[in-house]
């Protein structure tokens, strides 16, 4: 697929989303080069802010491919169904029975509902993936259409749940309609769709590809269009939320609960049900396998995911050759040398994920810093060449495209930890090694890698590597209305870059200024992470160094703040700390 950004001619036509007449400028033209080079031209509404191809492409649904190499992709690696699952949060507080999908692709989050939740359940999706997954889950799957024909029992549904389907239709409204009919009075419609917010050149090609969907998706909401699309069916309690790619909304006539949180423990305990039922070298037992280790390994939870991850080694032995004790050794062919069928017969379509999980766990758990780096690099070259497959065919996958990148990012880190040398040199190349061309690296995750890599360098003693990376702003105060991620990895790089000036340039001025600013910065912000940590570790290096600068009065100031008894919601003050303050200030 490749996109043409350039301004075209409008047209005049009226905007399918919110109805407004008038002329619509060109967003872009998506040129599908695998479907013999069809342009697919994209207009936007200056109405709504929404965006609709014109003409609207004729219904295609799962067209082209294998649709067993599709299916494949799908339950191993594309699927999320926490992030199907996230936005019908809210339904755990309301008094649903019968619950009902359109759109529910292979079942997912049907099957959550049916098994964890206890809802009787129905789906409706007319496509190969839905006839897949009523077989392998045993779901209430109808393949079929959702029209003004279909049988819904007219308010006899308590729920809803419409994902990433309403972008495919040419009526909205009409689509809308039949919804509404089919609710329940005080019914609640859960609704998900691609974000036109999201159309921009900045945007990753793994999200942007996908969000697109050209000759597939007629046209992309608007929170505002969506919302007017919803108050016209009737609803009248709306509350839209989501990301900069993707719209969730809920919609009702009653008065909503507040959102919720998904209760993860809960998922949790559905994959490790799941689990139990599918062997891990079928595609379904790797991904549920793949999904539980995921939640496992973010939940920090690294005990509980050895398991699964043993499971699955031993699936993917079995079924693929591969060892996953030894990433190093799995044999990657060129990225677009496989077409996408022969990439699915050769190996897991998950591999990136996992090795990139699998790296966490051996680097915190495990402590074994040279395989995490070997499974870091081994999940970066499976998601290159993962993503150039997909992209032969018009696609991308968001999750790889990410985790991709971090793995390059994560190999440095964990390279710093044992050969500091291998760790910059790989740094200063990030992006342009034989696996990483496709990969965007943004600048944020440049940058956070590159302050990461300092203070992993700095705790493992290699302070000349970690001066070469060190910049002149790196000890300037922190701005207040830094984000919580970035403040954090900020006072962490305070704190090193304090260490270094004190301890291998004996810069004892600069180190007491930095320090000073870390100490300001964990007051300022006490609630974030790492601020009570380093709040007491910066006042003590803070007054060390203006000791050791000959700043007698200062350092004895800083000193007594040592010796004051802490605030309320203060953590204490280390004892060697208050027992060098002591000396310093003469006190018994």
């Amino acid at each position: 697929m490749l996109i043409d950004w350039t301004a075209g001619a409008d047209v005049t036509t009226a905007c399918p989303l919110c109805r407004a007449d008038g002329p619509k400028p060109r967003r872009l033209v998506a040129y599908d080069r695998a479907n013999g080079g069809a342009a697919h031209a994209l207009y936007g509404c200056p109405s709504c802010g929404g965006a609709f191809f014109d003409p609207l492409p004729q219904p295609r649904y799962e067209e082209g491919g294998n649709p067993e190499a599709a299916i494949k992709f799908y339950v191993e690696q594309g699927a999320g169904p926490d992030v199907m699952l996230e936005p019908t949060a809210i339904l755990d507080q309301l008094p649903v029975r019968r619950y009902l999908e359109i759109g529910c692709g292979f079942g997912f989050s049907l099957d959550y509902a049916q098994r964890s939740r206890g809802w009787q359940c129905r789906g409706y999706d007319p496509g190969l993936l839905a006839q897949a997954g009523r077989t392998a889950l045993g779901l209430d799957i109808r393949s079929e259409y959702l029209t003004a024909h279909t049988p819904l029992e007219d308010g006899a549904w308590d729920a809803m749940l419409c994902s990433e389907v309403i972008e495919h239709v040419h009526d909205p409204d009409a689509f809308l309609s039949v919804i509404r009919r089919a609710l329940a009075p005080d019914g609640v419609l859960v609704i998900t769709t691609p974000n036109a917010a999201g159309i921009d050149p900045s945007t990753d090609f793994g999200v942007l590809l996908p969000l697109l969907s050209a000759g597939f998706h007629t046209m992309l909401f608007s929170a505002a269009a969506l919302e007017g699309a919803l108050r016209r069916a009737g609803f009248t309690e709306i509350r839209i939320g989501g990301t900069t790619h993707q719209l969730q909304a809920v919609a009702s006539r009653r008065p909503l609960p507040a959102p919720a949180p998904l209760d993860r423990a809960r998922y949790r305990a559905y994959l490790a049900d799941r689990v139990m039922l599918h062997d891990a070298d079928t595609p379904l037992g790797t991904g549920f396998r793949h999904r539980l280790i995921k939640e496992y390994v973010n939940a920090g939870d690294y005990d509980a995911a050895r398991a699964p991850l043993a499971s699955l080694a031993e699936g993917w032995s079995k079924a693929y050759g591969i060892d996953l004790s030894a990433p190093q050794d799995i044999r990657f062919p060129e990225p677009g040398a496989l077409d996408f069928e022969t990439l699915a017969m050769h190996f897991p379509l998950d591999l990136c994920s996992v090795l990139y999980a699998q790296g966490i766990l051996q680097l915190n758990a495990s402590g074994d810093a040279a395989h995490a780096a070997h499974c870091f690099a081994a999940a970066s070259a499976f998601g290159a060449i993962l993503r150039k497959a997909l992209q032969a065919m018009g696609t991308d996958d968001g999750e790889t495209a990410d985790l991709g990148a971090r793995a390059l990012c994560e190999e440095v880190i964990a390279l710093a930890r044992f050969d500091a040398e291998k760790a910059i040199g790989l740094h200063a190349r990030l992006g342009t090694g034989p696996w990483d061309k496709s990969v965007s690296l943004s600048a944020a995750l440049l940058e956070q890698t590159r302050q990461r890599l300092i203070v992993t360098l700095v705790n493992a003693g290699s302070y000349d590597a970690a001066q070469s990376l060190v910049m002149e702003t790196d000890g300037d105060p922190i701005p207040q209305d830094a984000e919580a991620i970035a403040f954090a990895d900020r006072l962490s790089l305070l704190f090193v870059v304090g260490v270094l000036a004190l301890n291998h340039q004996s810069d004892h001025g600069r180190a007491a200024q930095v320090f000073r600013r870390l100490y300001d910065a964990c007051r300022m912000r006490p609630g974030t992470s790492g601020a009570w940590t380093l709040l007491w570790p910066a006042r003590y290096h803070e007054a060390l160094a203006l000791s050791q600068a000959g700043r007698s009065d200062s350092a004895q100031n800083a000193a007594i703040d040592l010796l004051a008894p802490v605030k309320e919601g203060q953590p204490e003050v280390p004892a060697p700390y208050r027992a060098w303050a002591a000396q310093l200030l003469g006190v018994q």
